[in-house]
Parts: C-alpha cells; sequence; structure tokens
C-alpha cells in the first residue's frame, strides 16, 4: 500500500504546477454559455396555480411522493431509520424490506441504481430543462479485515445534519478502498459524459479518497501557515509580498540558503503574491528535491517550519496517495467535459479540502487551457468567513490565471460545528442565526453576480479568467433575490432588447440546483423559463444507498418543514386532474 504511495509522488510531481507557475491569460475568451440557455429567460413564477410543478408527474408518482413526504413527517420513523429497518430485515427478509424500500424512498430521492436507470432519469429531467449532478451514493463501510493494518488511523465518521447539501460521509479503513473509490468516481463521471445533452456535473466528497484524521491533520498545517502569513501581511492583504517573504524567513531560520529556491518555488512568475493556498499546495503536492530546501528530518518542504505541525514519512505518503487520487478524479471530469463539484465538509477538513480543490483549480480550470471552469469548490454560508474566502479565492484565481467556479450552499455540520467549539473552547464558526445565515448567502450570490457582471461581461477580454457560479438552495427567496439581481445588472438606458442580451451573457454563468425528489416547485419553473437549473441525483443498488437515504431523511429542517408545503402541492394537482375529462 505505502509502495504504491511513495510512487505516487513521481506522478504527481509530473502532474503538479505551483499556482506561480501558471501562465498568466491573454484575453481570449472561447467560453461557451449551458447549451440550454440560447434564448430568452422569463422571470418565473413560484406560485402554484400559475406554475402547476407537478402537472407532468403521473397518478402513481404523485401518490407516491404524497406517503414519501407523509412518512417524512413522523420524526420517530426519521430519527429510528435504521433500526426500525434492521428490525424489518429480521421479520420479513432482506428482499421484502428492499422492495418496500424501493417502492417508496428510492423512487422519490434516488436516480436509479445503474447506469441505464440513470441515464433514463437524466434525459427526463432534460426535458422539462433541467441538468444533472450525478454521484454514486453508495457508501462502503468496507471490513473489519480491511482496516487491520491502518488501525493508526480508522476512523468511524457519523452522520451530520445538512442544509441543501447531501449528507454523506465515507468511513475510513484502508488505502485500497481509497483507490476503488476512485474506480467508482471515474463511473459516475463517465455516465454523466454519456448522458450528453448540454453542462452536466458529478460531485464527490474528498474525504472517500482519504483518511479524514488526515485530512485534519493538514487543516492544522494550513491554519498554522495562514496564521505565519498573516503575521508577516502588513496590510491585511491576504499574501506575502517577497520582501515580506524574505522578512518572515528571516525570522523563522538563521540561515538564508533556501530563500532564493523558495522564492523560485512560491513566486516563479514574480507577482509578488504568496499565500498560504501557494505555500500549501507545494508543501503537500511536491517531494523536492533541490538540496537547499531539504532538512534533516525530511525532504519534504512540509517539515521546514519550526514549532509548525510535523508530518512522518508514512503520512507524507498518506498525503500524496491523496493528492493523486484526486487529480485522477478531475483529470477524468477534464477529459470528458463534465464539470466536478467537490463537496464542502466540517471546518476541521475544509482547508485542506481547499488547499486540493484549489490546486486542481490552477490545474484543470487555467483560462489558457480551457474555456470554462471544470472544478468548482464548495462555499457553506452559514460559517462566519465565508464570504471574505470567496472574495479571496477569486482574487487569487484572478492573479494566477484560472477560472473561479463556485457552489454556494447555506451549510452542513451545524449541530457538530457547535458541539465540537464548545467542547473544545473556542468560538463557534456558525452564524448565531439563520437569518444571518441567509443575509451571508445572499450577499455572497450578489457579490459574485456583480463579479460576474464586471468581469465576464463588461470588462472581458479573451482568455481572462471567468467565474460561474451554482446557487444550491431550497429557499426561494435566495432565488428570487438572484433573479432580481439579474435584471438590475441586465437594466440600463438602453433599448429592452439590448437589457435582455446583458441579462442572459450574466444569467450563462450563474446556475441553480436543488435535491432530487424535493423543492420540484422551485426547480420545474426555472427550467421552463430558460434558467440552467440542476437536481442532485443520487443512484446505486437500493441496499448501498440506504444509508444516504436515512440521511436525507434526517436532514436539517429548512428542507423537510417544507414538505408539508409540497404534500398540499400535489394534492392540489391530485384535484385538478378530474377537471381533465369536463
Amino acid at each position: 500500500m505505502l509502495s504504491t504511495a511513495r510512487n505516487s509522488r513521481k506522478i504527481l510531481k509530473s502532474l503538479s504546477k505551483p499556482l506561480s507557475s501558471l501562465p498568466l491569460y491573454d484575453g481570449v475568451n472561447h467560453f461557451q454559455p449551458h447549451a440550454s440557455n440560447t434564448g430568452k429567460s422569463k422571470k418565473p413564477t413560484f406560485e402554484p396555480k400559475d406554475s402547476r410543478p407537478y402537472k407532468d408527474k403521473t397518478i402513481s408518482e404523485l401518490l407516491r411522493s404524497l406517503l414519501v413526504y407523509q412518512l417524512c413527517q413522523f420524526q420517530p420513523l426519521v430519527q429510528h431509520g435504521e433500526k426500525i429497518l434492521d428490525q424489518t430485515r429480521r421479520v420479513f427478509g432482506d428482499k421484502v424490506t428492499d422492495a418496500i424500500v424501493k417502492m417508496t424512498f428510492f423512487q422519490q430521492f434516488c436516480g436509479g441504481e445503474d447506469h441505464h436507470q440513470v441515464v433514463g432519469k437524466m434525459h427526463s429531467l432534460q426535458q422539462s430543462g433541467i441538468g444533472s449532478i450525478l454521484d454514486y451514493a453508495a457508501e462502503d463501510e468496507g471490513s473489519e479485515e480491511s482496516s487491520s493494518d491502518t488501525s493508526k488511523y480508522s476512523t468511524n465518521m457519523t452522520t451530520a445534519n445538512v442544509m441543501n447539501q447531501p449528507a454523506r460521509e465515507y468511513d475510513y479503513k484502508s488505502e485500497e478502498l481509497c483507490d476503488a473509490r476512485v474506480e467508482t468516481f471515474h463511473h459516475c463521471i463517465q455516465t454523466v459524459h454519456d448522458a450528453g445533452q448540454g453542462k452536466q456535473f458529478s460531485a464527490i466528497k474528498l474525504t472517500g479518497l482519504g483518511n479524514p484524521k488526515l485530512l485534519k491533520r493538514m487543516t492544522d498545517y494550513a491554519n498554522q501557515i495562514k496564521a505565519t502569513i498573516h503575521a508577516h501581511d502588513k496590510d491585511t492583504k491576504g499574501f506575502l509580498t517577497r520582501e515580506e517573504f524574505i522578512h518572515a524567513h528571516r525570522s523563522l531560520f538563521d540561515d538564508k540558503k533556501r530563500i532564493d529556491a523558495l522564492l523560485h518555488r512560491f513566486d516563479a512568475n514574480n507577482l509578488e503574491s504568496i499565500d498560504y493556498i501557494d505555500w500549501c499546495s507545494i508543501s503537500f503536492a511536491l517531494d523536492l528535491e533541490e538540496p537547499e530546501l531539504q532538512t534533516s528530518t525530511s525532504s519534504s518542504m512540509v517539515n521546514i517550519i519550526p514549532g509548525i505541525v510535523k508530518f512522518t514519512n508514512e503520512e507524507i505518503d498518506l498525503i500524496h496517495a491523496l493528492q493523486v487520487r484526486a487529480h485522477s478524479v478531475a483529470k477524468k471530469a477534464s477529459d470528458l467535459n463534465v464539470s466536478l463539484l467537490i463537496d464542502a465538509e466540517q471546518s476541521w477538513f475544509q482547508p485542506a479540502i481547499d488547499v486540493i480543490s484549489i490546486g486542481l483549480q490552477q490545474t484543470f480550470n487555467a483560462s489558457n487551457d480551457t474555456t470554462q471552469p471544470v472544478i468548482f469548490n464548495t462555499y457553506q454560508c452559514y460559517l462566519k468567513d465565508s464570504l471574505d474566502r470567496i472574495k479571496e479565492d477569486l482574487a487569487r484565481s484572478k492573479r494566477r490565471g484560472y477560472h473561479f467556479g463556485a457552489k454556494l450552499v447555506r451549510g452542513a455540520y451545524m449541530h457538530r460545528e457547535r458541539t465540537r467549539a464548545a467542547e473544545l473552547g473556542y468560538p463557534s464558526p456558525i452564524h448565531d442565526s439563520f437569518q444571518e445565515t441567509n443575509d451571508c448567502y445572499n450577499d455572497s450570490v450578489d457579490f459574485l453576480l456583480r463579479q460576474i457582471s464586471n468581469n465576464n461581461v463588461n470588462n472581458h477580454t479573451m482568455n481572462k479568467p471567468l467565474i460561474e457560479v451554482m446557487c444550491a438552495t431550497h429557499n426561494k427567496e435566495s432565488i428570487e433575490k438572484a433573479i432580481d439581481t439579474l435584471e438590475m445588472l441586465g437594466g440600463s438606458d438602453a433599448l429592452p432588447e439590448e437589457n435582455e442580451q446583458q441579462q442572459r451573457k450574466i444569467s450563462s454563468f450563474l446556475s441553480f440546483a436543488q435535491l432530487y425528489g424535493m423543492s420540484d416547485d422551485l426547480t420545474i419553473p426555472l427550467g421552463k423559463n430558460g434558467y440552467h437549473v440542476y437536481k442532485y441525483v443520487p443512484y446505486g443498488k437500493v441496499k448501498e444507498v440506504i444509508p444516504y437515504m436515512l440521511r436525507r431523511a434526517q436532514e436539517n429542517g429548512d428542507v423537510l418543514g417544507k414538505s408539508q408545503y409540497e404534500r398540499q402541492l400535489i394534492l392540489n394537482e391530485l384535484m385538478e386532474r378530474p377537471k381533465a375529462f369536463f
């Protein structure tokens, strides 16, 4: 296992590029908007009497949805679903239990069991102007034997409540299992590609490709590097100039031998900007061979700063193996022209995930090599620092010359974040109220749409890095605010036709997303009125995706609480059906 990880260093070294070594953009734009949005987009109405979102559903589909939504309101069933299923299996057996699950929750929330079924669902969605975000949702927990040689790192991750984001985590068992998941993600991306017809997405979680405890260690390292840079950043611009870096180096080391080599690595294009992403990307990705960068403990630059988290050689091998897996999945997506969403996770993993995601963005979103973002990072707007991070990451993409792709969600893991903060005695990273989270989400969307208007449309030059944003939300108010901002940015003293053209240009870089089986009253009107909208579509064998569906049923109340409203819409639609005969 570890020999494979060591060999991966050579592979990664040939594939990875420091952020600062990217070619600068030369101003040519070859971006093609979503294929489905070449005409006029109308402002959708979400009033049931106007949109009838369920009018294309069959009677059996309506009755199934009604049943599932009703069951979701029964909290004991939701909270104890796993125990109830175990008891049902003991009494009735697997065959009967799986059949019941398949006819109800599976058909409501999942796209199918295999490639052919899910492609059929994707095509059905496309007929309503809806794209797909595909995720193979089976959660392979492995076996006791597979974890016996990794007891040092093994961890059992538990379920988290989620707001507008899939609740799925992986149990870390072995490196072999992580390697197997690479093939699973490849297959999912291939399925998205085979479905064709316009821009489509696949989604992954990086905890499926490596050890969560190792990600936590990488996060500690990234946070310490960030603090070191902040301490020497004179005007709080978020990065160091070369002069500031030299000053920081002198405060950390007695010798001057490594300064030139470090500057060459961190700022190869003399951009006068070195930030923690630059530092961590190179530290985690490369086994540097320059003698002047080697230390007595390790040849990896990850261990050169005194007082910073130190990694063992085994941990460095595992970091490199994680990087290779992530690169392999991203390259598959890039080769097949499928966009890849990297999900956000807990705050004690997120800085490490950001380092990997942004490293993949600088490789696969480079504006000289591609016409649109391939890799999208996810921002959870219930985090107090989310808007600042969006601004910082966007500024970096402009400096380094790569497209900025962002998915915005309200957030996940709120209860666990607050509990952990209270237990360890640090301030909660979560906004104190739901309204503050709403405001942060809407402000983040507004900021990015204005940036899209200024950067992608009004002042665009060829090969300039572009900005694209996906608003993944079940909140009608946030969707309406985003559309109002589009109209405002497109409005001017020009002729109405020119205003509409301006709105279309801006909206070509904006998309919306909801979970499959939920909030059709939002998704369908958006699709039918020409907006880019997607359903998050999980798939896999019934028994394998049951953990995913249990987590879906346990999601936060802002989504599940809405099921009462959706039940009423379904009842209204059922009452409309007899009128067709008179």
